[in-house]
């Protein structure tokens, strides 16, 4: 099992995959901004989504790439061939106090510096979209992303 799950910048990609020691129920935790980019190059003008497609095929075993959609740009294809693709919005309260604590930290590149990025909703709402128009499915979590895949692929 692929599985791709795009979110939002600040919705947490790095702090789950640590939370989980980069495993959940047997699949691979790969995030984006730490498997295939270094810090310094984090930005939104460096997209990378044959990077992550490229690595995400490569996988042997059961993976998920956690990726911003701004990551991978509005050029991304919409279908990989053997990777699920799938959105995880989160509640829109959650991603405004999210990127509330990114601000008050010592973060100062990518997308918690304040040249960077949107807000919080222009995220949300551009993902809303996205997954609409290109009938991605919607998650409101990780854990409910990779566990409706784990138990459909079994």
């Amino acid at each position: 099992m692929k599985l791709q799950i795009l979110t939002t910048p600040c919705s947490g990609k790095t702090y789950f995959c640590g939370q989980q020691n980069y495993e959940y129920s047997g699949v691979t935790l790969f995030d984006t901004d730490i498997t295939l980019r270094p810090v310094p190059n984090r930005t939104p003008k460096h997209p990378i989504p044959q990077d992550a497609i490229d690595f995400l095929q490569q996988q042997t075993k059961n993976s998920c790439l956690l990726t911003s959609l701004a990551d991978i740009g509005p050029d991304a294809p919409k279908e990989i061939p053997n990777v699920a693709i799938v959105a995880v919005i989160l509640d829109e309260e959650i991603l405004k106090q999210q990127a509330k604590i990114r601000e008050t930290t010592d973060f100062s590149w990518g997308w918690a510096g304040k040249d960077g990025r949107m807000s919080s909703k222009d995220y949300w709402i551009s993902l809303q979209r996205y997954a609409d128009e290109h009938q991605i499915p919607i998650f409101n979590s990780f854990i409910g992303a990779i566990d409706y895949y784990v138990q459909t692929n079994i």
